[in-house]
């Protein structure tokens, strides 16, 4: 619930109603606007009156891991992501009974999982693994912006037992399961990735919030760092290029592509 500003309504104005005056019963409600009030003077703006610029945080969104809690600003991606899939304002208006959310769920897993303190493979450190900066372009379609959210987590949705569910690409502890004529029913072949697919060199593109959130390439390995990959490799490049245009930390973005490319070999 949002009241409306003062300053804007048809009564601030001595005059009588002001030109372009909002009224009564225009709130913004859902928008965050900011109202400034400014006094013009020549010898001050010699430059003309001047851009400001705002920095503010998200939307609030719900807890993904406690779906009674009020809801509030987060930057962890399961919470945005399990936000813009059930709202119908400006998501994707998916009913939260089809949401594997709550204790014990996908969500939560993954919530807690992004809210890992970590050490990335440049040896910087980070207080959580990943988080989700960025904003929505309401003109793109839902699974357009859907995509880009997953990239700040490495997150898949799938659909399993009448529910969707966040899974994240991580390491776990591996598993064994040997094939045999008892298990395996029909034909199959399997056949290893040549050099082709498998990269020795990910560059990626996301949004530096210490350079006033412009996009910033970045390599990995980083260009002074030697490249095991590489060598292994005969020296062949083969290149990758991934966007994170919910990422902001160039720390986070070395972590993801790291991950990436691992995951090639």
């Amino acid at each position: 619930y949002q009241i409306y500003d003062w300053k804007l309504n048809d009564t601030f104005s001595s005059g009588g109603t002001a030109s372009g005056a909002w009224g009564t019963q225009t709130r913004g409600t859902g928008i965050a606007y900011l109202v400034l009030w400014l006094y013009y003077k020549d010898t001050v703006f010699v430059n003309g009156i001047p851009d400001i610029t705002l920095l503010m945080k998200g939307n609030k969104v719900p807890d993904c891991a406690d779906l009674t809690a009020a809801v509030a600003y987060s930057n962890n991606p399961a919470d945005c992501i399990f936000d813009f899939m059930t709202s119908k304002r400006y998501g994707m208006g998916i009913p939260r009974y089809m949401m594997d959310a709550g204790p014990d769920s996908s969500f939560s897993v993954a919530q807690a999982h992004c809210a890992e303190g970590v050490t990335v493979p440049s040896g910087h450190g980070l207080d959580n693994r990943y988080e989700c900066h960025g904003f929505l372009d309401s003109s793109a379609s839902p699974m357009g912006n859907l995509q880009q959210l997953l990239t700040s987590c490495q997150g898949r949705i799938i659909f399993s037992d009448g529910k969707y569910r966040l899974i994240q690409r991580k390491a776990t502890s591996p598993e064994t399961f040997e094939l045999n004529t008892d298990n395996i029913v029909g034909a199959w072949t399997f056949a290893r990735a040549g050099i082709e697919s498998t990269a020795n060199i990910v560059n990626a593109k996301f949004v530096d919030a210490d350079k006033n959130y412009q996009p910033l390439d970045m390599t990995w390995p980083q260009a002074q760092s030697a490249n095991a990959y590489l060598t292994a490799d005969g020296g062949f490049k083969n290149e990758m290029n991934i966007e994170l245009p919910f990422t902001k930390n160039e720390y986070m973005a070395h972590m993801i592509a790291a991950q990436t490319m691992l995951e090639t070999r």
